[in-house]
């Protein structure tokens, strides 16, 4: 497991995935029910208007697709397969 200053509330973090300028992706575990989770968080404490319009256009346009076109099994698999 990733030493990590980050603290999520719920959430038990198995790693650090990504680092960025501005965002920082997670895999971990919900805690009350085990399930494999991915949490993307900014990096700063106050993030620009800018940078909020944008983190929430990606996720309209990657939950907006049908479930079908949307698979999120295989990347969780291939993240959780080094565990």
């Amino acid at each position: 497991m990733t030493d990590t200053p980050i603290a999520f509330p719920g959430y038990q973090i198995v790693q650090q995935i990504y680092t960025g300028p501005r965002t920082s992706v997670y895999q971990g575990l919900r805690e009350f029910n085990r399930i494999p989770v991915v949490l993307k968080i900014f990096n700063s404490k106050c993030p620009t208007v800018s940078e909020l319009v944008q983190f929430r256009h990606q996720y309209n346009a990657y939950f907006s697709k049908p479930w079908s076109e949307t698979d999120l099994r295989e990347p969780i698999k291939s993240g959780l397969s080094q565990l």
